[in-house]
């Protein structure tokens, strides 16, 4: 770079930090470079972001505590890229021509913040990412198990364990089964397991893709998250007696079948396939 060329940048940057900060001028003296030496730019900002890129990869780190009252909270270092992406998606999710206004919105019809609302697509994603490509621990797929007796698993209200240690309610883990992402492990009472994953409890592949053919997306008015998102759920719940057929289940993305399963909302089957929720 010719000396003269040097001193006009150096100049040019003296005078710019009297009113920028360090990081602008740090992006400023980058463009400086880049247009007085383009080419001396190009290997110092590669050999740069090759730098930052290993440092990054060393530092990267995940950690999960226990608040102790149903959540859990944690912080990660991700390299930028795979953070970009992970926000890409979880954005995608949550983006409002998948989301509804019902989902953008509470009960009292106030917005819901961004982040509650990125947060509900980081549980959507986690739920719905495909076991089958993730890599396996003792010869299976990374599987949670959820216990329960038989007695919770046709009641209403009660607990089911976790083999992670953790307790979830029996509604909850009645849910996540009929996702299939759960494997169900009903005991007796003397803990000795009695069916481990029972067909006819839920809704097999077969059903699911027949349903998917048919609804196209979650079956609740007005949301169009695509059937591949969504849950098989019970119209006759069935522990009342219900039917595991698909003339007799609806799809339900994760959002609405937590509401549906709330007894704060009502859900009306209509004729045409559809789910009203109408909050009592």
């Amino acid at each position: 770079m010719p000396v003269e060329d040097r001193a006009r940048g150096e100049r040019h940057l003296v005078a710019a930090a009297a009113e920028q900060d360090a990081k602008a001028l740090r992006l400023l003296g980058r463009h400086l470079l880049t247009v007085l030496a383009p080419e001396e730019a190009d290997r110092r900002i590669g050999e740069k972001l090759e730098q930052e890129e290993r440092e990054a990869r060393r530092k990267v780190s995940l950690k999960f505590r226990s608040n102790g009252d149903g959540t859990m909270s944690g912080t990660f270092k991700l390299p930028t890229l795979q953070a970009r992406m992970l926000e890409k998606i979880v954005n995608a999710l949550v983006a409002p021509a998948r989301v509804g206004p019902e989902a953008r919105h509470d009960e009292e019809g106030r917005a819901v913040p961004q982040h509650e609302l990125l947060g509900r697509g980081f549980v959507e994603l986690i739920e719905r990412f495909p076991r089958k490509k993730l890599p396996k621990a003792g010869g299976i797929n990374a599987t949670v198990v959820v216990t329960m007796t038989l007695e919770q698993l046709l009641g209403d209200l009660g607990v089911a364990g976790l083999d992670t240690g953790d307790e979830i309610s029996a509604g909850e883990a009645r849910r996540l089964c009929a996702g299939a992402n759960l494997i169900p492990l009903v005991l007796g009472g003397d803990s000795v397991p009695l069916d481990v994953g029972r067909s006819r409890r839920f809704h097999d592949d077969y059903q699911r893709i027949v349903m998917g053919f048919s609804d196209k997306t979650c079956t609740v008015e007005g949301c169009d998250r695509p059937a591949s998102w969504s849950q098989a759920h019970h119209k006759i719940p069935w522990a009342d007696g219900g039917r595991t057929s698909v003339e007799d289940g609806r799809l339900a993305c994760s959002f609405h079948h937590h509401r549906i399963h709330d007894k704060a909302y009502r859900a009306i089957y209509l004729d045409n396939g559809k789910i009203r929720l109408i909050r009592q």
